[in-house]
């Protein structure tokens, strides 16, 4: 019930729009900025400045550190982008940013699962529940690699322990009424040579929310080629509506402009999501300067594809949209 409440007073942006052509629902737009826990008011007036609307959904990294003054739900950061009008979309990490993400023993599976974080666990599903106020959750994600202390393979971790941690984790938060909580599952798009199939590690729809992609167009060096959306996407995208009834959201995305146009890439992301990938109920865009110059204005053409792209009747959605009453 509080969901509902909330989901109609919050100001999303703009009221809930009748279904598009064909039942089609709209898209709702995100990002995550480098400033985003810092300045949030800042962030997300840039962004909003810059792509000429509104974001929908403000996502940001949090790791699992028991010594953090909130487990999960920091105040300073999710207040004023309540306030904005936006929903905060955590991308939760069990591990500590301040090691090797991929060499911290402590945080292998079968620890989480057999109670070693409980304490802190409850303490984030507490504060979540204490909010009162939809929240995203994007727990673990790309699971399916082997890049993370909580990946495939790595600390002699299995699909199946993550499902257990999984459920060990939602299950918490469920008892704790943290109702408002909405899980997203993400695991990386097909194509990187350490990456698994996705279905073993699938909770069951009953533990998830959304089904998300993270995938990037890496551009042309010694390493990577240009990789058009359709060209990264089309395969993951298929498995995964093959696999779960639940929205898609393609949870991180972004492209490299070296050895294509990135303005013709968002053309394309545009329309395999108008034409092709109708399940997508969500974008949310790296807007950031890291291993790539991966921002909305990393040139003019970009950006007025990108802001073209935000413009459409398509890409108007709100969290009401993505996930109904």
């Amino acid at each position: 019930m509080v969901l509902v409440v909330i989901l109609a007073t919050v100001a999303l942006g703009c009221a809930v729009l009748a279904p598009l052509a064909e039942g089609r629902a709209p898209v709702a737009l995100g990002f995550n900025a480098g400033d985003l826990t810092v300045h949030p008011d800042g962030a997300i007036e840039r962004f909003r400045s810059e792509a000429g609307v509104q974001p929908k959904i403000a996502m940001y990294y949090q790791d699992w550190n028991p010594n953090w003054s909130t487990a999960l739900v920091d105040p300073n950061v999710v207040d004023p982008i309540y306030a904005r009008g936006v929903v905060p979309m955590i991308s939760w990490t069990p591990f500590r940013t301040t090691h090797d993400l991929r060499d911290q023993p402590d945080y292998r599976l079968s620890r989480i699962v057999a109670g070693a974080f409980d304490p802190y666990i409850r303490r984030a599903a507490a504060e979540a529940a204490a909010l009162e106020k939809p929240l995203l959750i994007n727990l673990a994600p790309e699971m399916n690699g082997s890049w993370f202390s909580y990946g495939a393979g790595v600390h002699g971790n299995t699909p199946h322990e993550f499902i257990l941690m999984w459920r060990h984790v939602v299950r918490i938060f469920r008892r704790a009424g943290a109702d408002d909580v909405r899980w997203v599952w993400s695991p990386n798009i097909y194509g990187h040579n350490t990456v698994h199939p996705f279905a073993p590690f699938y909770p069951g729809d009953a533990w998830v929310d959304l089904a998300g992609l993270d995938g990037y167009n890496w551009g042309r060096s010694p390493r990577t080629i240009w990789q058009g959306f359709v060209d990264l996407f089309a395969g993951s995208y298929a498995a995964l509506v093959h696999l779960s009834g639940k929205p898609v959201i393609v949870s991180e995305t972004a492209s490299a402009e070296r050895g294509g146009s990135k303005a013709n890439w968002i053309g394309g992301m545009r329309h395999a999501v108008e034409k092709r990938m109708r399940r997508i109920r969500a974008i949310v865009w790296f807007d950031r300067r890291k291993e790539r110059d991966w921002r909305i204005d990393s040139s003019p053409g970009s950006l007025a594809a990108f802001r073209g792209m935000a413009s459409a009747p398509l890409f108007t959605g709100t969290l009401q949209t993505l996930l109904g009453p």
